[in-house]
């Protein structure tokens, strides 16, 4: 029965399949084109997006970037200032140390020093007169005079420096053995003979005078002063003998003082509250005077 009515509308039947069939190839054809189109499209622009994808992400990189270094900018600037101030400070603690440090040898050194005196800064120094005078923070209202003599503190050593010259209230000057007119009473203090120590100009030593030819004097020998004229204390250092010559048909040796103190690196010094007794002066007077 089937068989009769397929036999029957074979052709409609056919027609009907290939209809489906025809729909089904159109259906599928329609969506590879799709596809390829899309495929096409995604190709071509793909690049471009590559590209622009690229750009964006640098230039978004560039900023952030900059930000950053703006903010490492800032936080150095911090830095730097909090650097300054540790350094500042730094360098304050290390002022404080060494302004200790030397209140407390000016204390050890004045210990040392048995005489009355008046402690002094030095405020003027003069390089180019070879250190033959400076000027010191002290003057007549501290009861600092003329002819006082002025002593110094080094290497363990009291030595003397000078002699005031000139005082106003505040400030004085002082002579330094170093200058050409000061004249010291002084004696080897080994053989204990006499003689007299003086400027030499411009030289960074003294020279000694009226040393006895005999006197058994050698290079290194101290020279204190022998107290004789009555401004400086007796046996106060002075130097040591350098260059000693002795010349035939001489009643005096030569030689020269390297002086105890160091004149280059003086800060400080004691003024000795001692003047020359009045008869003392009047018989220096009388002896010059002959």
């Amino acid at each position: 029965m089937l068989s009769v009515f397929f036999y029957k509308n074979r052709k409609v039947l056919a027609f009907l399949l290939l209809l489906i069939v025809s729909f089904t190839m159109m259906g599928t054809s329609s969506t590879s084109f799709t596809l390829n189109l899309k495929s096409i499209v995604l190709t071509i622009i793909y690049p471009f997006e590559y590209v622009i994808n690229g750009i964006f992400n640098f230039f978004r990189s560039l900023w952030e970037g900059l930000g950053e270094i703006e903010t490492l900018k800032k936080e150095l600037l911090r830095t730097q200032a909090r650097l300054k101030k540790y350094e500042e400070l730094d360098s304050s603690i290390q002022t404080l140390q060494r302004r200790n440090a030397h209140l407390e040898r000016l204390l050890d050194e004045r210990k040392q020093v048995r005489y009355e005196h008046v402690l002094a800064s030095i405020v003027g120094k003069d390089p180019q007169n070879y250190y033959q005078s400076f000027i010191i923070d002290k003057g007549s209202s501290d009861g600092v005079a003329e002819r006082m003599p002025v002593i110094a503190y080094e290497n363990g050593k009291i030595g003397i420096v000078g002699r005031v010259t000139m005082t106003t209230p505040f400030s004085a000057l002082v002579t330094t053995i170093r200058g050409s007119r000061t004249w010291v009473g002084a004696i080897l203090e080994a053989s204990r003979y006499y003689g007299m120590v003086r400027g030499n100009g411009m030289s960074a030593h003294c020279l000694i005078e009226y040393v006895d030819v005999g006197a058994p004097a050698k290079n290194g020998d101290v020279v204190v002063t022998s107290g004789h004229s009555d401004i400086y204390p007796r046996g106060l250092s002075i130097g040591i003998l350098t260059n000693v010559q002795r010349d035939k048909g001489q009643f005096f040796l030569k030689a020269e003082v390297a002086p105890t103190i160091n004149f280059a690196k003086l800060e400080n010094v004691y003024v000795v509250k001692k003047l020359p007794s009045p008869e003392i002066e009047k018989l220096e007077k009388e002896q010059k005077k002959l």
